[in-house]
């Protein structure tokens, strides 16, 4: 029988992703896992076509980025504990949400993934498969996509 000791959601703090935490949470409950909460964030760039930040003020950009999403993150973990008993680990990492989610399952010893399966948007949704589709392929644990209520 599955029973995942370490459960990862990623989220970008939308609707569909508390949809994924709330998922996440319940199984992490049912099977007594360990609940890991991760953001990841884009990599600030240093220059944009003509302007470019110094190195403190990229520094200081990235600070205020991650503790902000350290902030959510905190937040969502004190809503879900007040239902759940589960031990919950947040993380944020910086860039490229796919290979970081993946880096962090590694990292982490993650048995299941739970991703939300945004809604597409866009002409860019119909030629290039979405996040979720991609880790659910590049994933070398078990994934389970989470549909959000319409």
């Amino acid at each position: 029988m599955f029973r995942p000791r370490n459960i990862l959601v990623a989220t970008d703090f939308t609707r569909d992703s508390v949809t994924a935490l709330e998922e996440g949470a319940q199984l992490a409950a049912r099977f007594h896992a360990r609940l890991h909460l991760l953001h990841v964030a884009e990599e600030v760039k240093q220059c944009a076509v003509d302007y470019c930040l110094t190195i403190e003020e990229m520094e200081a950009v990235r600070g205020s980025i991650e503790k902000a999403a350290r902030r959510k993150l905190a937040a969502e973990a004190k809503r879900l504990k007040k239902r759940i008993k589960v031990p919950i680990q947040e993380a944020v990492r910086f860039g490229d949400v796919y290979k970081e989610i993946l880096s962090e399952e590694r990292d982490k010893k993650i048995d299941l993934l739970v991703a939300s399966r945004h809604a597409r948007h866009g002409v860019t949704s119909r030629f290039f498969g979405h996040l979720s589709e991609r880790l659910a392929k590049g994933s070398s644990c078990d994934t389970l996509l989470v549909k959000s209520p319409s």
